[in-house]
């Protein structure tokens, strides 16, 4: 049983997210991830969590079953050593990333895969002690906009670009146009010390309410 603050409906000019930590190992985060959400979904649409269903979209993004969301509710969940984050909003999609900051064995040779050249040079100019902090900012931020458009990195990584430098506010530079959806926005997320967090959504810019579930 989860305490959950805050209203039982989202406006459609907000972003809702929730942040759960907890101990164990990543199959049981995984699985109170999922608990929390639908506990989240059934508190919107007025029904029993176990009455909740899914569907994946062509590249594989869930979301809620047709039949269980009149209003349009959208969501993303992301979880990362210990800490996870769920992100709802009413007719737009969202996108949500989370990740422990940390050095990344490889980086360099990782940047080169899956950033742009900008992305690259830009991380690659900075001091090398503040590499690690914009390598992950990056990687969430980029990862938040291809989690919001429904399509993977593999796909997306190089036809999406985001601002690195951790100093600066999140910035959208390029990605791919989505049929219907003329306005996106990429913001850094405080997920708790120690972590790297960003959320992407489309449509009108929304005001963003964050609880903490326990």
């Amino acid at each position: 049983m989860f305490a959950i603050p805050g209203p039982a409906s989202i406006l459609d000019s907000e972003v809702h997210l929730w942040r759960i930590s907890l101990d164990g190992t990543p199959g049981r985060l995984r699985a109170v991830c999922r608990a929390l959400l639908c506990t989240l979904l059934a508190r919107y649409t007025g029904c029993h969590p176990a009455e909740i269903r899914f569907v994946h979209g062509p590249r594989g993004k869930p979301s809620l079953d047709a039949r269980f969301r009149p209003d349009g509710i959208e969501f993303n969940v992301s979880h990362s050593g210990g800490t996870a984050l769920i992100a709802l909003a009413k007719g737009w999609p969202v996108g949500i990333d989370v990740e422990r900051i940390s050095e990344v064995p490889g980086a360099e040779l990782i940047a080169r895969r899956w950033f742009s050249p900008e992305e690259d040079e830009s991380i690659l100019s900075l001091p090398a002690g503040a590499r690690a902090v914009a390598f992950c900012r990056c990687w969430t931020r980029k990862e938040a906009v291809v989690k919001a458009i429904g399509g993977s990195m593999a796909e997306l990584s190089r036809a999406v670009t985001v601002s690195t430098d951790p100093r600066e506010a999140a910035r959208i530079v390029a990605m791919p146009s989505v049929a219907g959806i003329a306005e996106w926005h990429l913001e850094d997320i405080a997920a708790g010390d120690g972590f790297a967090a960003a959320l992407c959504y489309g449509g009108a810019r929304a005001g963003i309410r964050m609880w903490e579930a326990s």
